[in-house]
């Protein structure tokens, strides 16, 4: 059984639960486990072909505006932590101010993020329902079970989208800071789709996690230093300057981390090494496994 069915049936329960489980000042843990359950279980339907359905349609759309709120509360978790690590000298009036700002916007898109749960929570719980018969009605759960013709087209629409996703990654242009951050969700979409292979390459996968990580830390690096440019009214101030140093030295590391996995696993037709005992590309390998 190449789709690891187990845990793409989950999905939905799993998304039901992190709403359930959302309130007034969500812990970051919830927060972080929301946004993700909401991001591979939309990738899933897309990838398998199911958001043309009707109900799945909706769940899409209705749980998007959620995972986009919890990604800005999300932010500011991330960036008080960044904020909170870096300790400057003399600087601890600055320190101070700009860990305020973010706990402010934090409360804010906490209250934001609990309102559209609020507002969504019955019909996002209904449509999860249905997602959860879909999936267990058309996904081969039993290891002895064989996949139906349905499940089949399924699993082969989610390779056939994983492929593409892979010769774009293949095919991107040079790196810079203008289109790290689109390359970043490209390899996100794929590694999610990877993800429902019961087989796939291991080191593949765990690499585009590992670019996914350096990307996003360079990211959220750059916001941090966007608000303390504006937050921070100290000419001068050494807090903003090491901010902006350590924004640097993540760019320098994720494109990096992004250019040796594309020399690695995604070199173009004919310039490709294989590691010794293959005979094909990782990345090739792996997007087979799920329609094998």
């Amino acid at each position: 059984m190449p789709v690891a069915a187990d845990k793409l049936v989950s999905l939905p329960s799993k998304l039901r639960k992190s709403i359930k489980q959302i309130s007034r000042d969500p812990t970051p843990d919830r927060v972080h486990k929301l946004r993700t359950r909401s991001r591979r279980l939309e990738s899933a339907l897309k990838a398998l072909s199911l958001d043309s359905r009707k109900n799945e349609r909706g769940l899409i759309k209705a749980i998007k505006p959620i995972r986009r709120r919890a990604g800005r509360v999300r932010d500011m978790d991330v960036l008080t932590q960044f904020a909170s690590d870096s300790h400057v000298s003399g600087e601890q009036e600055c320190s101070v101010r700009l860990l305020e700002y973010l706990g402010s916007v934090r409360e804010r898109q906490s209250d934001k993020l609990q309102k559209k749960v609020d507002a969504e929570r019955a019909n996002i719980r209904r449509r999860l329902k249905k997602s959860t018969h879909l999936l267990e009605t058309q996904v081969p759960i039993q290891r002895n079970r064989k996949p139906n013709a349905k499940f089949q087209k399924l699993a082969t629409e989610a390779a056939a989208r994983s492929l593409s996703l892979e010769g774009e990654l293949r095919k991107w242009p040079n790196l810079t800071r203008a289109n790290l951050h689109r390359f970043r969700l490209k390899v996100k979409k794929l590694r999610y789709i990877l993800q429902m292979a019961e087989e796939s390459n291991g080191e593949f996968v765990a690499s585009l996690g590992e670019v996914k990580d350096a990307i996003g830390e360079w990211h959220d690096w750059e916001e941090l230093a966007r608000i303390a440019k504006q937050v921070i009214q100290h000419p001068g101030c050494k807090l903003v300057v090491q901010i902006r140093s350590t924004a640097q030295q993540k760019f320098e590391h994720a494109l990096f981390s992004a250019n040796s996995m594309r020399r690695r696993f995604l070199q173009p037709a004919g310039r490709r090494k294989f590691p010794s005992g293959t005979s094909r590309a990782p990345a090739l390998a792996s997007v087979s496994a799920i329609a094998a």
